[in-house]
Formats: structure tokens, sequence, C-alpha cells
């Protein structure tokens, strides 16, 4: 495949051919979260509404629950020591105060910019498919997990058909927001 330089590596991502073998996902597979397929086509068939919206939070919660419970995930220790016992000596308003500060919205100088169209991958204007949610799910590397403590090869092994993955994003596009849930995170610092 001939590229242009400039071309973003989203749309090459997109554009890319893969091999049938990798890029599709057995359908017909089951797994322990394929009975919140129909609630989510409830949700996908109905108008973006904020009620819709709280629907697909409270069904992420449950996925996962439901998910930690059906792999054995035991909760987290209460335990914020790190793993040689040294606790981190920085004041809890130090902290806050820094890390409210870094994740703020800062003043934006779009004025110094030039605009520039060319190149910019548009605005995703269809659902995902099955196959770009198992491609990306089985392309993902496996980091630390979030909050949810439910690392990339759990969820493959919790949804192996994307069927309940992909209908969630795919309510996320057409709503234009995420639960809030997916925007929690942990701050581990290293002594």
């Amino acid at each position: 495949m001939q590229v242009d330089q400039d071309q973003s590596h989203a749309q090459l991502v997109r554009d890319s051919p893969v091999p049938p073998s990798q890029d599709s996902c057995d359908e017909d597979e089951k797994g322990p979260l394929d009975h919140y397929i129909e609630p989510l086509d409830d949700i996908l068939s109905s108008d973006p509404l904020d009620d819709s919206f709280c629907l697909l939070s409270d069904i992420c919660s449950k996925i996962v629950v439901e998910g930690k419970d059906f792999l054995s995930i035991p909760e987290p220790s209460s335990s914020s020591a790190s793993q040689n016992g040294e606790r981190c000596k920085i004041p809890l308003q130090e902290l806050t105060k820094y890390f409210s500060g870094v994740w703020q919205g800062g003043e934006s100088y779009n004025s110094i910019y030039a605009q520039n169209a060319e190149g910019r991958v548009g605005v995703i204007e269809q659902d995902f498919s099955f196959a770009e949610v198992a491609r990306a799910l089985r392309s993902s590397e496996n980091t630390a997990s979030g909050p949810d403590r439910l690392p990339y090869h759990h969820w493959r092994s919790l949804d192996p058909s994307v069927k309940v993955l992909t209908r969630t994003f795919n309510v996320c596009l057409r709503n234009h927001r995420v639960p809030n849930a997916w925007k929690d995170s942990t701050t581990i610092l290293l002594p």
C-alpha cells in the first residue's frame, strides 16, 4: 500500500487491509456478558436521551462487577503502601492541589496557530463494526488496568464476540459521551 507521509495514523489504521483471519471475530462465540446484548440493543434503537445514557452507565457498572466475579478478581487491598512498604511522604493536600491544576483546563491560544484542515480525519459518522472493535481489542497491549482492574486480556475473554463492547461503544458514539466511570483513573506515586 502506497502511503503519503502526511496521511494521519488514524486514517491509515482505518484504511489498511487486514487479513480476514485477523480482522474477523466469531460472532457466534458466546461470552458471560451476552445477556447484556438485548438491553444494549434497546438503548441503540431509542433516541439518544439522558435516561438511556443513565441506563448505559448502570449496565456498564453491572458488567464490570459481573466480569470481576466471573474472573474471580479479588477486591483491592486497603494497603496504600508500595511493595517495599514505603509510603509517599508528600502531603495529600499538596498532591490534590498539584494534580487538580494539571488536569484542569488551561488557556487556549488558538489565534497563534494557523488553521489547517488538510489531512484531518473526518468525524466518525458510522457505527463501529464488530471487526473494528475486535481488531482494536486484539492489538491493545495489556497495560495496567484502570480502577475496574480489568486489563484488555480479560475483556477478550468476557466478550469474545465483542458484541457487548461494540454495542456499548456505539451507544457512546451516538450520545457523544462516555460513562463517568470511564474517566476515573488511579495515580500511583512511586517513591
